[in-house]
């Protein structure tokens, strides 16, 4: 037993991977299989006990996730076993009703009893991975990744909107937007705000998450890449069954898999400024596997 009271069969599933990159049609299509990944969840999947935790990780030591280098001195600093000894006494304390649910709580207690193999997904567990494998050392894990130019575009995209969100709602309550100058800056520059930036932080995803991936015991890690989940989905979801030790029954899986769509496969193809943006970045691109 670990001081979890979690023993390596009953270890979770951790989802890591560079946001934009399918981590949460990863994290539903093991849902659908039979992980429990988290009763409590935001918008793309991420259990919400476990998503606040790695935010405020980040925010203490200087970062965010589109910043993640402050959080990395962490890892080389005798802070380390401060940070992991607060993660531990976390997910021991009844906190984790945010995660398990009231009712699974009160028949359960802990993180042992989950009654299913279990684990949780943020982009930002590529950032945090080491402190987390300090609180479960037998823990798995799943890298998943994407081609970096439909990741850069769709950062970039999702950044535009948000900006254009801000804008509508600053027109409409133009009071509460100058009020709120006064307790900081109307809007917060980030790397993903253009195409070149929202790249350069998929690389650094990458670098990062490899580096933590492949410390990792090679039968407890799983590389899955967007593309090959889009290409066999049959294929990959009878191999995460059997890396999660779920059921892999054929009507299962069929249901499993049914929102997929492989039309998100190397979409940037289908526009020409994107298409030129991968053939100007081909050898940055080749590091990681991938051509234009």
């Amino acid at each position: 037993m670990t001081d979890q009271g979690v023993t390596p069969s009953q270890a979770p599933i951790i989802v890591i991977g560079m946001h934009r990159s399918g981590t949460t049609a990863v994290t539903r299509l093991l849902e659908g299989l039979g992980v429990f990944m988290g009763r409590y969840q935001e918008g793309n999947a991420e259990a919400w006990m476990f998503f606040l935790t790695n935010q405020s990780l980040l925010k203490k030591a200087g970062g965010r996730w589109d910043h993640p280098d402050p959080a990395l001195d962490i890892l080389e600093s005798s802070q380390r076993a401060h940070y992991v000894e607060g993660l531990k006494r976390l997910v021991r304390s009844p906190l984790m009703i945010g995660f398990l649910g009231p009712v699974r709580y009160l028949r359960r207690h802990r993180l042992a009893r989950t009654g299913a193999p279990w684990g949780w997904k943020d982009p930002r567990n590529t950032i945090t991975l080491p402190l987390w494998l300090d609180v479960f050392p037998h823990a798995k894990v799943i890298n998943v990744t994407r081609h970096g130019v439909d990741v850069a575009s769709s950062l970039a995209t999702r950044s535009d909107s948000a900006a254009e969100q801000h804008d509508k709602r600053a027109a409409r309550r133009p009071l509460l937007h100058l009020l709120g100058s006064l307790f900081g800056p109307w809007s917060r520059v980030s790397p993903v705000d253009d195409l070149d930036g929202a790249f350069e932080l998929w690389e650094r995803y990458m670098e990062i998450g490899t580096r933590w991936f492949h410390e990792v015991p090679p039968d407890r890690r799983l590389a899955l890449a967007y593309e090959d989940l889009l290409a066999s989905p049959r294929a990959v979801a009878e191999s995460l069954a059997e890396f999660c030790g779920v059921s892999g029954e054929e009507d299962l899986i069929t249901r499993a898999i049914a929102d997929l769509k492989q039309s998100r496969s190397l979409a940037y193809r289908n526009d020409d400024r994107l298409a030129a943006f991968a053939e100007s970045h081909a050898d940055r691109l080749a590091r990681w596997g991938y051509s234009p």
